[in-house]
């Protein structure tokens, strides 16, 4: 299903530990030269890509955000730009109401995260405070039945890798205002490697929904001409 979900399975993290472990539990299958299979994984490397993105655009802002630099719009900007892109992808595969309700979603979490950045910044714990509770208390239950609505994978689960990123994704905006750069990093790489998790799932179930369609259509075809015999 995935070539790297081997890889995958062994990941867990926890901000820190520089272990991965990953509650998304993903089976690995024979590769075969099937276009259901070329499909996903075109997806999957667009979304991990933009997930990827996310990510290091989060960083950036509160870099820029604590050193008061006139970059600080622009990386806002970039945000957005890559939240519409999300949502573009997720609709070529997912439909328009997937794509809609991803949208919301992840605005909602942008929203938090760039607030629980100013608050930092600000010296203002009523600020990161409501932010840190908005993303785990709203941001992360909404998207992870959404995800759980997309794909096979249970709620919990879902629940549990969206905790763990919006914590490394405090930890990295904490290292950074704090200027704690190598610790900074460490944590940078660990939420850049699991952002990929929710995109890896999304293109597992893509491609298992394809292979299906495609199998009942062969099937369809061939019951066809054996009635047309």
């Amino acid at each position: 299903m995935l070539a790297l979900a081997a890889l995958l399975m062994a990941a867990c993290v926890t901000p820190g530990s520089g272990v991965i472990h990953s509650p998304i539990p993903i089976v690995t299958t024979t590769p075969s030269f099937n276009p259901a299979d070329s499909k996903a994984a075109d997806f999957r490397t667009r979304l991990d890509l933009l997930l990827a993105e996310h990510t290091m655009l989060t960083a950036k802002q509160a870099v820029a955000a604590s050193n008061h630099t006139d970059a600080y719009s622009g990386y806002l900007v970039l945000l957005t730009t890559n939240a519409n892109s999300l949502v573009d992808i997720v609709r070529s595969a997912y439909g328009n109401t997937a794509a809609t309700q991803f949208g919301d979603s992840w605005r909602i979490q942008n929203g938090y995260l760039i607030d629980y950045t100013i608050g930092l910044v600000t010296h203002n714990d009523a600020k990161t405070n409501g932010a840190m509770s908005g993303l785990l208390n709203g941001f992360v239950p909404q998207f992870a039945k959404l995800i759980a609505s997309l794909t096979s994978i249970s709620v919990s689960s879902t629940t549990q890798l969206q905790i763990q990123l919006v914590m490394q994704l405090k930890e990295v905006i904490d290292k950074e205002v704090a200027q704690s750069f190598t610790a900074m990093y460490q944590v940078l790489r660990l939420a850049y490697a699991t952002s990929a998790l929710v995109g890896d799932a999304l293109a597992a179930m893509l491609q298992t929904n394809q292979s299906t369609r495609e199998s009942r259509s062969t099937i369809c075809c061939r019951s066809t001409r054996i009635w047309r015999r």
